[in-house]
């Protein structure tokens, strides 16, 4: 997860950026307002941190959970942050499970996958370039079957 101060680091480092200075100019804000989110005197705007995530070439919902982050910061009253909190949470957690499927999807494209009639133990497992586990016969009240689909 992203804070303010790494977000601005990444952006450095992908651009090739040596100063603060330097990425107030491309992010067209002043060297002072730069400073103030650094030191979290202030915190950027929606434009500036959608500018960030362009030029770090980071993804948009990293910078959507820490977006709502701020706006936590930005409430004037219990109610709100509170309500910011929550889809905070929400945020967090689908992106914990989309971090999980894709980690599922590329294990199932050039990981282990397991034999139909394999027992569970790992040194019974198939190797396949890409595989593809498909229960449609489940759907229909069969018994499940996996096919191999060749890449």
């Amino acid at each position: 997860m992203y804070t303010v101060d790494t977000l601005l680091d990444t952006v450095k480092d992908r651009r090739g950026i040596k100063s603060d200075y330097a990425l107030a100019k491309l992010l067209e804000i002043t060297y002072h307002s730069l400073m103030n989110y650094r030191h979290g005197r202030s915190r950027p705007d929606d434009k500036t941190l959608t500018k960030l995530a362009e030029l770090g070439e980071i993804d948009l919902a990293d910078v959507d959970v820490l977006a709502v982050q701020l706006q936590v910061d930005r409430s004037q009253s219990e109610e709100s942050r509170e309500m910011w909190r929550r889809i905070a949470r929400r945020l967090q957690t689908g992106s914990a499970h989309a971090g999980f499927l894709a980690a599922l999807g590329v294990s199932l494209l050039v990981g282990v996958a397991p034999r139909a009639d394999a027992s569970p133990l790992p040194s019974e497992r198939v190797a396949s370039k890409a595989g593809l586990c498909v229960m449609s016969n489940q759907i229909h009240g069969l018994e499940p079957a996996c096919h191999a689909i060749a890449a």
